[in-house]
């Protein structure tokens, strides 16, 4: 199916749905820990089914009704897991298991086998672990004689890694360390972590690289409404400040949220963006913005949208450290270079660092992605410049936004389908 989009004029109110990133580590702590969770305002996300699905095949009863998912945790060693095409869900679950001394096959998309796990597998190794790929998206892990000891990795190619030890020395020995040998790539997903452990009676303690993990009791069942999420609503700010005449509400985001991409605001402020904040909202208008520089390493999902700010606010972006961006869903430097290239954006390379440029180019191209977060890009993207695209593989979208295109909707977007044709 192929889409268009367009709009005359962007504006509303929108309640943004959970964090996708709290959401998967609320359900999978539920599913490993046996405490029950209720959990509201959930993300609707594919990466969300994907550890229901996890959950459920631990043993737990998972129940969903209209926003709300309810686990009741019976956990048991899965034989088989399923965790698509979750990075998140695979390498936060290979701890957890491991807590649990399991063995289990763990089944996933090819695209997410060829992306870099070995940091983890290694250290995992190192105290015992076992792992051997029957298949390219085919794992078989045996955790069975894994010692929870203190641990050391290196936290270079993601905090995923970091948090997976985390949570299998929590749930593995209640009282332990981690520690990280080299600098952290996205170091802020750490932060949500420990965030979920707290709720879960654990206490996480960091002291620079060095990371002190306590049980301090299980609570009877751990109730939470998510926060929306802020990786989501920068595609929506980065709409608004570049076109909405009046304004865009964006509801459920803490100002104090430890989510890593809720700088965003205070980026757009630093570029003199038309954008406010209140203890429970951001709002965006229209306004010239200035230069906006970002450090990849610490805030790779902003990327996309923040380069589609630099395509159109006249005085371009800097992306600093941007070579994280090859090994995320798909290689999305290369992505972010098409499209800045489709719109007649100069994008330059130099060493670590993306510089674009906007030229006076018109669209001489219709790129095409599969990555959800490169999807929005093109969208937005296309509203912006006011040039109605054919753009493919909008159901992308749902791994991180189900509900990207109704939202836009809300704001005046104009979504027209055209049905393939076929060759």
């Amino acid at each position: 199916m192929t889409i268009r989009v367009s709009a005359s004029q962007i504006s509303g109110h929108i309640r943004m749905h959970g964090s996708k990133s709290l959401s998967q580590r609320y359900i999978l702590l539920s599913a490993f820990s046996g405490t029950p969770l209720v959990m509201t305002n959930r993300s609707w996300s594919e990466d969300e089914e994907v550890a229901i699905r996890i959950a459920k095949g631990c043993g737990s009863v998972v129940s969903v009704k209209d926003d709300a998912v309810t686990v009741d945790p019976n956990f048991h060693c899965p034989d088989v897991l399923d965790v698509g095409q979750s990075a998140t869900s695979l390498r936060l679950v290979l701890g957890l298991l491991a807590a649990k001394k399991c063995r289990t096959e763990i089944s996933m998309a090819p695209s997410l086998a060829a992306r870099p796990h070995e940091d983890l597998l290694e250290s995992l190794k190192d105290f015992g672990g076992n792992f051997s790929w029957t298949d390219p998206g085919k794992l078989n892990a045996d955790l069975s004689g894994l010692s929870v000891l203190p641990y050391s990795i290196s936290g270079s190619s993601s905090s995923q890694f970091v948090s997976s030890l985390i949570m299998m020395n929590a749930l593995g020995s209640g009282k332990a360390e981690v520690r990280t040998s080299y600098g952290v790539a996205s170091a802020g997903y750490i932060d949500l972590t420990i965030q979920a452990l707290q709720a879960f009676g654990y206490t996480v303690v960091r002291q620079e690289n060095l990371f002190r993990i306590e049980d301090m009791g299980r609570p009877d069942q751990v109730t939470v409404r998510l926060e929306g999420d802020y990786s989501s609503a920068a595609f929506l700010l980065t709409l608004g400040a570049l076109t909405s005449e009046n304004g865009i509400v964006i509801d459920n985001l803490p100002i104090d949220s430890r989510q890593p991409d809720a700088v965003y605001p205070a980026i757009l402020k630093k570029a003199h963006a038309a954008v406010r904040q209140s203890e429970r909202a951001v709002i965006i208008g229209k306004e010239r913005v200035g230069k906006v520089t970002l450090d990849v390493d610490a805030n790779p999902d902003l990327a996309p949208p923040i380069s589609v700010l630099g395509m159109f606010n006249k005085e371009g972006v800097v992306l600093r450290n941007c070579k994280i961006l090859e090994i995320k869903e798909s290689n999305r430097l290369s992505a972010i270079g098409d499209l800045a290239q489709a719109f007649g954006t100069v994008a330059e390379r130099i060493g670590n660092d993306l510089i674009m440029r906007p030229s006076a180019g018109k669209v001489t191209s219709f790129p095409e992605f599969s990555d959800h977060r490169m999807v929005m890009a093109l969208v937005i993207a296309s509203i912006i410049s006011g040039v109605s695209l054919p753009i493919r593989n909008e159901g992308a979208t749902i791994k991180s936004y189900g509900n990207f295109l109704d939202d836009l909707k809300r704001l005046g977007v104009s979504i027209v389908v055209e049905e393939d044709k076929e060759l």
